[in-house]
């Protein structure tokens, strides 16, 4: 889909363009796979008035699409914003920088999802990357390891035309 531009201040109400065209297309793709769900995921939309500050000139209204699934194994583990309601978080994805499926070579993907982790933390001294490296640790943060679990987990591709 073309939107022009996703920006938090672009028009929320233009059906084709925009931010809001962006956020509805996204809230329905997800509604239909929750219809696909057999009940396992639910989709909201949280909606606050962002007050102006230095990078928004006016209060500006901000809408999050959220997606749960329920697992089928242990469905009162949550992925999502319930830390608050003391929710058993097992993990989160945040998807605020969805993108194309074109990469910057031209080569196009819409199969595959990029999942971005953390690196070595900046303010690593030299006696905790001597510890790490030891270890074998190169990247073992949390976020590292919920990435290695997704992959692994991942469902096989898909061949694409030509792949076979």
């Amino acid at each position: 889909m073309s939107f022009g531009t996703r920006h938090t201040l672009s028009s929320q109400s233009d059906p084709a363009r925009d931010i809001g065209a962006a956020t509805r297309w996204v809230f329905e793709q997800l509604q239909a796979s929750a219809a696909a769900s057999g009940g396992r995921m639910t989709v909201v939309k949280q909606s606050f008035t962002q007050p102006a500050g230095p990078r928004i000139p006016t209060p500006t209204v901000i809408t999050n699409v959220t997606a749960t699934l329920r697992g089928a194994t242990s469905p009162d583990r949550l992925y999502a914003e319930f830390k608050a309601a003391g929710a058993d978080i097992q993990g989160m994805f945040s998807d605020d920088i969805v993108g194309s499926s074109t990469a910057d070579d031209g080569t196009r993907d819409p199969h595959t999802l990029r999942l971005f982790t953390e690196g070595v933390p900046t303010a690593e001294t030299a006696a905790q990357a001597a510890i790490r490296r030891a270890v074998g640790g190169e990247v073992d943060g949390p976020s590292r390891q919920l990435g290695r679990f997704v992959f692994a987990r991942r469902p096989p591709r898909r061949p694409r035309a030509g792949s076979w």
